[in-house]
């Protein structure tokens, strides 16, 4: 499974474009504390001593949509933002750290995946382009509660569709990948909407869907991460060999 690897030009591409909902499931193992800083290289001699190799999107794992803090609220909360203005906030909140940089992902995903076949896969969100973008600026559809995503999806006609059309266009025209990943969907909420599951087999005939508990589960132990996970990449391996 290597035709999905990134290279500096795709990576390249991924910040520039997406640095703000993008990351990587790969916690180097030189870094001190919970958390782990983002994946950051500024030259190409970084980035092959870093990250060559080490990172891919032949899987793809998914999480729902922007979170919601304090900083994210006050942002939200201006009806002027343009969407070059929403971009250039976001990523000053998130620079290659969404999912990535809190210590739940590095508690949940890095132990769980370590050393498989999803580590140093590409992470983003499903839900977090606008009707109103032009270019699948990736905008964000934050929410506090999972309800409010719902009402939106709901309230607005092919809401959904666009943005499994614009993360077509993220896989295929920025990160640059050649062939439908695997995607491993974090949490049951729409892993088990046939909704989802139908327009993401439209738009990726090819992918294989999974889930996997969410990093930040109430009450669910590293431990129960680490056996859901062989479980999980058990299933992986056998389905495509």
């Amino acid at each position: 499974m290597k035709e999905n690897l990134i290279d500096w030009e795709a990576y390249n591409r991924i910040r520039d474009k997406y640095s703000h909902v993008s990351s990587f499931a790969y916690w180097p193992k030189n870094h001190s504390g919970n958390c782990a800083a983002p994946l950051l290289a500024e030259s190409e001699e970084e980035f092959k001593q870093k990250l060559e190799g080490k990172i891919h999107a032949n899987v793809v794992i998914v999480g729902m949509n922007f979170g919601v803090n304090d900083e994210i609220s006050q942002l939200m909360s201006y009806d002027s933002n343009t969407i070059e203005d929403l971009i250039v906030s976001w990523k000053k909140i998130n620079n290659m750290s969404n999912q990535y940089g809190g210590c739940y992902g590095k508690k949940a995903l890095n132990k769980a995946f370590e050393g498989t076949l999803v580590q140093g896969a590409y992470m983003t969100d499903l839900i977090k382009f606008n009707t109103v973008e032009k270019n699948w600026e990736a905008t964000g559809v934050p929410s506090k509660k999972q309800d409010g995503i719902d009402s939106i999806i709901e309230s607005t006609p092919n809401f959904l569709e666009f943005n499994i059309q614009g993360l077509k266009s993220e896989l295929y025209d920025v990160v640059g990948i050649n062939k439908d990943p695997i995607f491993i969907f974090l949490g049951d909420k729409y892993f088990k909407n046939p909704k989802v599951k139908r327009l993401v087999n439209h738009y990726f005939p090819n992918s294989d869907l999974y889930k996997f508990s969410h990093y930040a589960r109430p009450g669910y132990t590293t431990n129960e991460f680490i056996a859901e996970g062989k479980i999980l990449v058990e299933e992986i391996v056998n389905t495509t060999n």
